[in-house]
């Protein structure tokens, strides 16, 4: 509702054509990826990004997500792999151990069905 109101009252200006294209670059460049990112796939990188990068280069870390996952899971070996990227220009992802990705959560709905329920019933009956 905010959002209707407001069309046509504020200046929407839109980038010219050009400038909403990948362009060719030479920068060294290093793609950190995880396998099981569902909200920015490896593949976009791949196939969309990298071929616009001659020096670029790409790390698929198995079984990792997005960003998150990168900072948290294995923080040390992607402390590794940015600085020698950064001070040597070499990508060294060795560090990295495989680690599958458990996509069973440690507490699921009916546990907390059966842990509330007779809680909330219970409660309901104090007054």
């Amino acid at each position: 509702m905010i959002w209707g109101s407001a069309v046509g009252h504020w200046p929407i200006h839109t980038l010219d054509a050009d400038l909403s294209r990948v362009r060719l670059s030479q920068t060294q460049t290093l793609i950190v990826s995880g396998s099981v990112d569902f909200s920015t796939p490896a593949a976009y990188a791949t196939n969309e990004l990298l071929p616009y990068l001659p020096h670029g280069k790409q790390v698929i870390l198995r079984e990792m997500g997005h960003v998150d996952d990168l900072l948290t899971l294995q923080r040390s070996p992607l402390l590794h792999l940015l600085v020698r990227f950064f001070d040597e220009g070499i990508v060294d992802d060795s560090r990295f151990r495989y680690d599958p990705m458990s996509f069973d959560p440690p507490v699921n709905l009916p546990r907390w069905t059966k842990v509330l329920y007779p809680l909330v019933t219970l409660l309901s009956f104090i007054k």
